[in-house]
């Protein structure tokens, strides 16, 4: 069972995530588009394939691993062909969560109390490296649309 804090954390993120995307269309440009969209299909996949009440730091699910490695490559990806520096932090983060999939696949016998915050603590991070891209999109829009004025 969730403290409230862990319920706050949990579920904000599931409301959290869907408003940054909005905020990404609305303000965004192409790459944080595109990254949000992903974003949000990797929270629809990852809901899919989760047991309700089961615990998913337990064992691993294979899914989640494929959900999280396709994350950590299109973040990769994205950095690497449009040189964004949120998307490296992004990236950065999302290497956290994918080692500690590795690490448990390594070692069955870790503890969901170092499992579980290596797989899912890297959510807000990234969800604020995105506000971040919007912003500074944001900002750098602006600025070129006043030099041209």
């Amino acid at each position: 069972m969730l403290s409230p804090l862990g319920l706050v954390y949990v579920y904000g993120f599931w409301v959290a995530l869907p408003l940054t995307c909005l905020a990404a269309f609305l303000w965004g440009g192409r790459t944080e588009r595109a990254m949000s969209l992903f974003f949000l299909l990797a929270l629809i996949a990852t809901n899919a394939v989760l047991k309700p009440h089961a615990d998913p730091f337990a064992s691993i699910a294979l899914a989640l691993v494929a959900i999280d490695c396709a994350v950590l490559l299109a973040l990769v990806l994205a950095a690497t062909l449009s040189g964004r520096g949120w998307l490296i932090w992004a990236s950065a983060f999302q290497i956290v969560a994918t080692v500690g999939h590795l690490s448990k696949l390594l070692l069955p016998d870790l503890s969901r109390l170092a499992y579980g915050p290596m797989e899912g603590a890297s959510g807000w991070p990234i969800l604020l490296a995105l506000m971040t891209g919007i912003w500074r999109y944001r900002r750098r829009r602006g600025a070129s649309v006043a030099k041209d004025s």
